[in-house]
């Protein structure tokens, strides 16, 4: 480590005088003082170190619920400087011990959730094992206070977004991961991530370059119940265009309207209800939530079934076009026999089987767009084809927190990854560079 932190060195202060004959009145107050730094250097040496380390106005909890002035921000990171190295120090240590369980603190709430939806106040094996997780040495917990002091945690989580609801760590290991958490996308992230450089050694989002994956959704292949998407080169089996199954056939023929669409957000940065407004000039669309006139909670089992039964599309727009911001807009409705129509900035032949969806960015206006949808709806052989890729896969939808779990533990134990450099000196160049969102779209409708 480059620098490090002077201990406290409490010396008396007549140490290094010669010894003089000294008066009665005197020498009781030196008996006096001699004390006093007998008692200073007993508290120092019993107290933990941890609570000492408060007492330096520098080393203090940073109060995050304010914002960073410059002044501020560089003292951060003159404290965290300290803290980081290249890597993480401690890893051949932690190589040798793979078998040593790995703790993971979430230190945040997750959208004001502390448990991160696990369920449970602690999580571990269990979890690791519904999802056949291929080591299970991982536990993962909200509680500050398990391991005595929090320097004892092999990493870390902050949830982006709730960032700065809570007070940091006031101490930290060298050794420790500090992972930055998002499952939104940078348009949705207000704080100035600029001023905590230094400060992450992981990433977990939506991001296919993530350290750590932490996806909306995931495609398994039924047979191996190996993972294939989301993924930056997913393997897909071709599609079959000579499909045809005629169960699926006969939910085509219930299926009376042609068009639903569950929306809470009415305007966002990608003005996907422009257009959507545009579409409806030239087919019937159901709007649902806050945006409509409809009522039915999409995360409701009965109004899944519903699309199934009522429904021949769904739209799948998101509210940002950003770099695999690809949600659970795509993977809920590919749960159930509807076709989506995708509105997105990824590139989602990363996130679902082809032939599984329709991408509104194909076409150059709505009226073009809707004119296949016609098209399909005319000739339902044709229809039946989307959901060819049932026979070979499945789809998880979110929340998929376990596979994320997993994901971080299998990285923890793998001495190759530990062994790599881990450090972002910006999260923010990362997370949030000029390329990162573009609310341009191939779709053309108005005032876009």
């Amino acid at each position: 480590m480059s620098k490090s932190v002077d201990k406290i060195k409490l010396v008396p202060k007549h140490e290094h005088q010669k010894l003089k004959v000294i008066p009665r009145k005197k020498l009781r107050t030196l008996i006096f003082l001699i004390l006093v730094a007998l008692a200073i250097l007993f508290i120092y040496t019993c107290v933990p170190r941890n609570f000492l380390s408060i007492s330096s106005s520098k080393y203090s909890v940073l109060n995050s619920s304010s914002s960073l002035k410059d002044s501020e921000s560089e003292e951060f990171n003159d404290y965290y400087d300290i803290l980081n190295d290249e890597k993480p120090k401690g890893t051949t240590e932690r190589i040798k011990e793979s078998g040593k369980t790995k703790n993971i603190l979430f230190w945040t709430r997750f959208f004001n959730n502390p448990d991160w939806y696990t369920g449970k106040d602690e999580a571990g094996e269990e979890v690791l094992k519904s999802v056949q997780c291929p080591v299970t040495n991982c536990f993962f917990t909200h509680n500050k206070e398990l391991l005595g002091d929090i320097r004892k945690f092999d990493a870390i989580a902050f949830h982006g977004p709730e960032f700065r609801r809570a007070p940091l760590p006031n101490i930290r290991s060298p050794e420790q991961f500090y992972i930055f958490v998002s499952l939104e996308s940078p348009t949705a992230v207000l704080d100035n991530l600029s001023a905590y450089k230094n400060f992450y050694n992981l990433s977990m989002t939506y991001r296919l370059d993530s350290d750590i994956k932490f996806d909306y959704g995931k495609v398994i292949d039924i047979k191996t119940n190996e993972i294939i998407a989301p993924a930056v080169n997913p393997k897909w089996k071709t599609p079959d265009e000579n499909f045809y199954d005629e169960k699926i056939m006969q939910k085509f023929n219930t299926k009376k309207k042609p068009v639903a669409w569950f929306v809470s957000n009415c305007y966002t940065r990608s003005n996907r209800n422009k257009l959507v407004a545009d579409i409806q000039k030239y087919i019937d669309v159901d709007i649902y939530g806050n945006c409509g006139k409809l009522k039915c909670p999409v995360d409701d089992q009965k109004c899944l079934d519903m699309l199934t039964a009522d429904y021949k599309f769904y739209l799948s727009f998101e509210n940002s076009l950003c770099k695999d911001y690809v949600t659970e807009k795509l993977y809920r409705p590919l749960t159930q026999y509807i076709i989506p129509i995708v509105f997105n900035g990824g590139n989602t032949s990363r996130f679902a089987p082809p032939k599984s969806y329709i991408n509104a960015n194909d076409y150059n206006t709505p009226e073009e767009l809707v004119k296949y949808l016609k098209y399909l709806i005319d000739n339902p052989k044709e229809y039946v084809k989307y959901f060819w890729w049932k026979q070979h896969y499945t789809i998880k939808s979110h929340p998929t927190y376990q596979y994320t779990l997993c994901d971080m533990c299998k990285k923890f134990n793998s001495e190759s990854f530990m062994k790599a450099h881990h450090q972002y000196e910006d999260i923010n160049e990362w997370y949030r560079n000029k390329d990162m969102c573009n609310q341009n779209s191939h779709i053309k409708f108005d005032n876009h």
